[in-house]
């Protein structure tokens, strides 16, 4: 399990494989050839490349430790590993555009829980 965290260094949630968690470890989103896919729907989020979480418009919304173009937050203690769950059917997901840090949040990125 690898730590998300926001712009503001703050952890939001965990990846593991291609799967993303949330704080609780609950399953909110996958990747799929550099597109996240919420689990909700599924529908198209974002893209995750070069270890940094964005949305649509390629604004960045979270990063992976080592990725951030600031200070690099510690290490929290790593969550007990949640079960794989079953990937949904995978839609479409646009071309890759550029861009910077976006205003949106990595909650309202991610959706509505499940």
């Amino acid at each position: 399990m690898e730590p998300i965290w926001n712009r503001n260094a703050q952890l939001v949630g965990w990846l593991r494989d291609d799967y993303i968690f949330d704080r609780n470890c609950r399953p909110r989103a996958f990747i799929r050839n550099s597109a996240i896919f919420s689990f909700n729907h599924p529908t198209f989020l974002g893209f995750f490349r070069d270890g940094i979480f964005r949305d649509s418009r390629m604004g960045a919304v979270a990063f992976l430790r080592g990725h951030s173009p600031g200070a690099t937050p510690a290490i929290p203690a790593t969550p007990a590993t949640p079960a794989t769950p079953a990937t949904p059917a995978i839609p479409a997901s646009p071309a890759i555009p550029a861009g910077s840090w976006s205003n949106n949040s990595w909650d309202n990125f991610l959706g509505k829980e499940i």
